[in-house]
């Protein structure tokens, strides 16, 4: 698992949102999965090679790998000592060193793509109104057609902008009066407008 868009070589996203439940017992969503190519030191030597099946989780703080997938696809894991190594066909294909915390550093470098793949996560209830105030009070036509160049759907829900409507206020010209008041009470000054 990774939050770095920037790792991916491919992605497919997943048609929604997946929870995975971490040590606390709080979910966090998986958005897709995809390639990410690595390079692995084994025996002194760094090897390029990749990984399949990456999740995109970007609420997760760090890079995780999985023992248990690995174990799936025909490795065999042996830790000794402050030592840790995977295995498969007789030939060692990763090594890692424990850390302080009692958990694997595994000696592995992500390279990232010259091109990475698109990853563009958007929540499926977001509104037209959000992605125009995100847009800096763009019309919303144009925030619409903007949108629909990138694929990104939203609710078109006929709201007033609130920020709109006082961005574009103005003060009325106060025009001079043909003739002033000679009696007391002629002429009263109330606010026309309303509180500000």
């Amino acid at each position: 698992m990774t939050s770095y868009r920037k790792y991916f070589l491919d992605f497919k996203e997943f048609p929604s949102p997946k929870p995975v439940y971490v040590g606390n017992n709080n979910a966090i969503m998986v958005y897709g999965h995809g390639t990410v190519n690595v390079d692995m030191k084994v025996n002194g030597k760094w090897v390029s090679n990749h990984l399949s099946e990456v999740w995109y989780v970007p609420d997760v703080s760090r890079n995780v790998f999985s023992v248990s997938q690995t174990l799936a696809k025909g490795f065999v894991f042996r830790a000794e000592g402050n030592e840790c190594s995977f295995t498969r066909d007789g030939h060692v294909r990763l090594r890692g060193i424990r850390t302080v915390n009692g958990l694997y550093a595994l000696k592995m470098r992500v390279v990232c793509p010259e091109v990475p793949a698109e990853v563009c996560v958007a929540s499926a209830d977001q509104s037209l109104q959000l992605w125009h105030e995100r847009l800096c009070h763009q019309s919303k036509t144009y925030v619409r057609q903007f949108l629909g160049q990138r694929g990104i759907e939203v609710c078109q829900i006929k709201v007033s902008c609130e920020g709109c409507l006082y961005g574009k206020q103005q003060r009325g010209r106060f025009h001079e009066r043909p003739s002033r008041a000679i009696v007391t009470g002629a002429l009263i000054h109330v606010d026309v407008c309303g509180p500000m």
